[in-house]
Parts: structure tokens; C-alpha cells; sequence
């Protein structure tokens, strides 16, 4: 071998070696880049993922213990609890929300005698439904006089019940009479060990889950030693928070600020803010999420490293080593002309492969021989890099429209739910302060859809709803818009709309329940109330205009059927 081979194959050793640097920077480049950017659309669809999971049960159970607390049974009871046929009534009223729950439980306190009702799932307490007697100097009663007195009309934390001996994901709404004065704390809990594992238990590895309120205390975790129980009543600086998560004493402080800037902002649980933070020596991307519905936060811990490990991109380095490698064998048979401009094209298309805007950097193979197999290789390679990086995109994009219809639709009926229909009428009022179309609502009620569950079922009930909303989509416009807003309440939003409009749909869906079989069968008939938004008005107005025209109209309902209940017993 003479020197200038010698020298030759020198040089081509020292330009191999200078290649698998530049190819092992630009594999790393790429792969940090791939899995950076799915780290955040993952977190930020699992943010939404997680959120979704706890709001859909907790709005069904706050909704219906919001109805709870507007029963007049229930407030009649509680301003005269001693009075028999009150309480007899009290306690079957209670017993049909009991079984309404998901978590098929209550309980009410009574703020007159302190008295703690409760049943559970078991139905263990029937017709021993007193518990106990709260007292203010017991610690473990503090929630109670504690919400009493800064009137919260809803709060939800997690808290354990020490007579009772359970520890629950409690649900608490103030009862109110018409004077505004407090007669009860009530609602329902839902099982702590199944809500842990239902939203918050890693469902892959990698995922940490999390909920805390608004002051950072931990009220979701899977591991149920930080969650801050009872922190209602917890003083600070005693409360199990965020912070105690991280490793790092000044990223906990950052996470905690973080909290109380998106709290400030009024940011939903659309906007995701990311962060960075170390748990365990680890380094993991954060998404934090505020639920304003809830007063918590969503905050989910995704280990990068663990989610997507950087292994999987062993075999395109593979590809790239024995791609050079190859490079060696064939430097040996050709001179120098015909190598060193080969490399050096190779070497600043693979510099293109790796930036990150990820457009195909578009290898052309014009060389013959040996050289040709590599130029393919290095085609290959970024083949594989775009396929899987389509996969992934296309991945993200099915997971998000699964989430998205998840958050907007109603499972029963198909129609959009409340949060959906909340967040329309927002836009649609904007809109009417510019366009002047026309905004307006009709308000529906199925009459005594209560005995009609506890005479025929819930089977039939749930039939009787899901025929509304198919009657619904048949008579409106496909601009308009209609939604089950809780219960057997419905909502629809009628734009551009006039009075003759609201008149007209509103006789429209009467005459087609007449005529539908389900109604019949079961003799339902709705109640409606309209209303027109007025110009600058916030909706909740058109919304109270609305009740009130409905509920005359179930008053009138309510005669009319009592008319035609005397004429059939004559």
C-alpha cells in the first residue's frame, strides 16, 4: 500500500468519523424534534383527555344536586323539620334523587337542627337516614358550619366522614329558601378509590395525572398520600399542594404561580399552558389546565423518555452506520475525485434533514455505481422518518375529534350539551351586537317527567328524551341550535329569529309530540317559554324571561290536565 493510499484511506477515516458526527447530531436534532412536538400535542390532548373524564360525571351530579336543592319538598322539610308528614315526604323526595345519583348516595345537613341525613348506595340507611348531629366544636364538622358561613352555594374537595367511617369525592350545595337564607348544606359524594382510577390512574407509561383546587392543594393523585383531604377547612401552610410534587423547590414555586396566573387570566380548560419540571430525578413536560366549572386545575405530568423512548429510532440509526460503513468499503475501489464530492453532497443534504421545520429535504440520487446504494439508504431513511411522523400527526388529529365531540354532545340525545350550548350563545350574543339578525331562545320542559320515571322507569324516561332531541333535529334549520341542558330541560337557540319564529317553532315541536308514538304511548306533553334576546342584554335575562313564560305555561298544563281528569271521572 503505498503512501498515498495510505494517506488517501487516512483521510477517508478522518471524513467517515467527521460523518457519523454530523449524522449522530442530525439523528439526535430530528428525533428531539419529533418528540418534542408530539410531547405537546400529547399532553395537551391528554390535559383535555383528563378533564374531560372528571367533568362529564361531576356536571350530571352538581346539576342534579343543584335540582336537589331547589325542591320545594325539600325546603317545606327543612324549614320545619320536626313537622311527620313533612318528613315523610322529605325522605321519599330524597330517597328518588338517591337513585337518580350515579353514585346512588346523598346527604343533607340541616342547618335549623345540625341534623346529618345520609343513604348510600347499598341502600344500608333506609328509613334510618339521621346519622348523626353536627357540632361546631367538633373538628370534622368544620366543612359544614364552615361553607354555612361564607355561603358558598357550591364547593366540591375531598374529605372523610369519620361516623360514617367512608372517604369520598363530596359534592356540596347550599339550599337556600326564597328569603336567600341557608337552610342545608346537601349533595352526594362519589367513591374516591374508583374517581382515582377512572380519571387520574396512568393509562400508558409516562402519564402522571393530577387535580388540585385553587389554591394548588392536591385533590386527585394516584398516590392518595399527597391528596390534601378536608383542605376546606385545612389552614395555610398546612395544605398538601402542587409544589410537594417536584423535585426542585423553585419550580414548585413556579408551578404554584402558574396556578394563580391562570386563575387570574379566566383561562378554560381548552388552553393548555406547558411547563417543564423534575419528579424523581426525572425530567417531565407539564399541562396545566384551569376548570373554572370546578374551581380546579388539570395538571398532567408527561415523562418524555418514557412515552417515547428514543430507542424506537434505533433502527434509522442502524440504517445510518451501516449506510457509512458501507461508505468505507466502496472509498477503497474509487479515487478521490469521484468521493469527495459525493460526501460532501450527502453531507449538507443530511444537514437539511435535520431542521426543524421537517420539510423533506429531497435526496437525489446522480451517481452510478457503488455510491447509489447509499444516496437510496439515505432516501429510505427519511421515508421512514416522515411516515412515522405522519403517523403520529395522524394520530394526534383522531384523538383530538374524539375529544372534541366528547366535550361538545350530549350522550343520551346526540344534541349538544350544556357546556357546548354555553359557549354558543356567548358567540351568537356577540354577534347580535353587530348583526342585528336576531337572537332567540326557547326554553322546554317535558311536564312530570319525574312520574313518568317512577311509573314506567328510567328505560322509558331516557326513550322519551332521546325522542325530543330527534323531533328537535328535525324541525329546526341546520344553523340553529339545540341542546339538553340538563335533566329533561332543553335549550334551543334560534338565529336570525323573530317573535313570529320563536312562536312558530315552539307550535311546531308541540304538534309533532302529539304526533309522536313515545309521547302518546306514555300521554307527555312539554312545556314551552320563549324569549327574544334584547339588544346589549346579558342572555341569563332572556334566559329568567324564558322560565318564567315556561313555567306559566306548566301551570296552564297542569289545569288543563286537571280539567281533563275531572271530565274522564264524570
Amino acid at each position: 500500500m503505498g503512501r498515498l493510499e495510505r494517506n488517501f484511506l487516512t483521510l477517508v477515516v478522518f471524513l467517515v468519523s467527521v460523518f457519523i458526527l454530523v449524522g449522530f447530531y442530525a439523528f439526535k436534532q430530528i428525533t428531539d424534534n419529533v418528540i418534542e412536538s408530539w410531547g405537546q400535542r400529547m399532553i395537551e390532548n391528554q390535559v383535555r383527555y383528563n378533564s374531560s373524564r372528571l367533568l362529564q360525571p361531576l356536571e350530571r351530579e352538581i346539576a342534579l344536586a343543584q335540582q336537589m336543592a331547589a325542591s320545594p319538598t325539600l325546603i317545606a322539610w327543612a324549614k320545619d323539620p320536626a313537622n311527620p308528614q313533612l318528613d315523610a315526604a322529605a325522605r321519599t323526595e330524597l330517597e328518588s334523587f338517591r337513585r337518580n345519583f350515579n353514585s346512588k348516595n346523598y346527604f343533607i345537613a340541616l342547618t335549623k337542627s345540625n341534623d346529618y341525613y345520609h343513604n348510600n348506595e347499598a341502600n344500608e340507611f333506609f328509613g334510618q337516614e339521621l346519622q348523626y348531629r353536627l357540632r361546631e366544636s367538633r373538628p370534622a364538622d368544620a366543612w359544614f358550619f364552615g361553607l354555612v358561613e361564607q355561603g358558598l352555594d357550591f364547593h366540591i374537595n375531598i374529605n372523610p366522614d369519620v361516623e360514617l367511617g367512608v372517604t369520598k369525592l363530596w359534592i356540596d350545595v347550599l339550599m337556600r329558601d326564597e328569603d336567600g337564607e341557608i337552610l342545608a348544606a346537601l349533595g352526594t359524594g362519589l367513591p374516591l378509590d374508583e374517581t382515582i382510577t377512572d380519571i387520574v390512574t396512568p393509562s400508558q407509561n409516562g402519564v402522571i395525572g393530577l387535580f388540585a383546587d385553587s389554591r394548588g392543594a392536591i385533590q386527585l393523585y394516584q398516590d392518595s398520600r399527597f391528596i390534601d383531604f378536608a383542605s376546606f377547612i385545612q389552614p395555610e401552610g398546612q395544605k398538601r399542594t402542587l409544589d410537594l410534587i417536584v423535585d426542585l423547590p423553585e419550580e414548585g414555586a413556579m408551578l404554584m404561580d402558574q396556578l394563580r396566573m391562570m386563575s387570574e387570566n379566566h383561562l378554560i380548560y381548552d388552553d393548555v399552558v406547558t411547563k417543564y419540571a423534575t419528579i424523581a430525578g426525572e425530567r417531565y413536560l407539564v399541562g396545566i389546565s384551569y376548570l373554572p366549572t370546578i374551581g380546579w386545575y388539570d395538571v398532567t405530568f408527561l415523562n418524555l423518555a418514557k412515552a417515547m423512548p428514543r430507542d424506537r429510532f434505533v433502527p434509522l440509526a442502524s440504517l445510518v452506520i451501516i449506510s457509512l460503513l458501507l461508505t468505507l468499503g466502496i472509498i477503497h475501489f474509487v479515487m478521490r475525485r469521484e468521493i469527495l464530492l459525493p460526501l460532501s453532497q450527502l453531507s449538507k443534504q443530511m444537514n437539511n434533514l435535520g431542521k426543524r421545520d421537517f420539510n423533506r429535504s429531497g435526496f437525489e440520487n446522480i451517481y452510478k455505481g457503488e455510491l447509489s446504494s447509499i444516496f437510496e439508504s439515505f432516501k429510505n431513511m427519511e421515508t421512514m422518518i416522515h411516515a412515522n411522523y405522519e403517523t403520529l400527526e395522524a394520530m394526534v388529529v383522531d384523538r383530538t375529534k374524539e375529544l372534541e365531540i366528547k366535550a361538545r354532545e350530549d350522550d343520551l340525545t346526540g344534541l349538544l350539551n350544556r357546556g357546548a350550548i354555553a359557549r354558543i350563545i356567548d358567540l351568537e350574543t356577540k354577534n347580535e351586537l353587530r348583526t342585528k339578525a336576531g337572537v332567540g331562545l326557547v326554553w322546554i320542559d317535558i311536564d312530570d317527567f319525574k312520574n313518568v320515571n317512577d311509573t314506567f322507569g328510567h328505560a322509558a324516561g331516557d326513550l322519551i328524551l332521546t325522542e325530543l332531541g330527534k323531533e328537535l333535529k328535525s324541525i329546526l334549520r341546520i344553523y340553529d341550535h339545540a341542546a339538553r341542558w340538563g335533566g329533561d330541560e332543553f335549550l334551543v337557540l334560534l338565529s336570525p329569529c323573530d317573535e313570529d319564529l320563536l312562536k312558530t317553532v315552539s307550535e311546531r315541536l308541540k304538534l309533532a309530540l302529539k304526533h309522536n308514538d313515545v309521547f302518546s304511548q306514555y300521554r307527555v306533553t312539554v312545556s314551552t317559554g320563549t324569549s327574544m334576546l334584547e339588544a346589549e342584554e346579558a342572555y341569563e335575562q332572556a334566559f329568567a324571561r324564558a322560565d318564567a313564560e315556561l313555567y306559566r305555561a306548566k301551570a296552564q298544563n297542569g289545569d288543563e290536565d286537571r280539567r281533563t281528569f275531572g271530565r274522564m271521572n264524570k
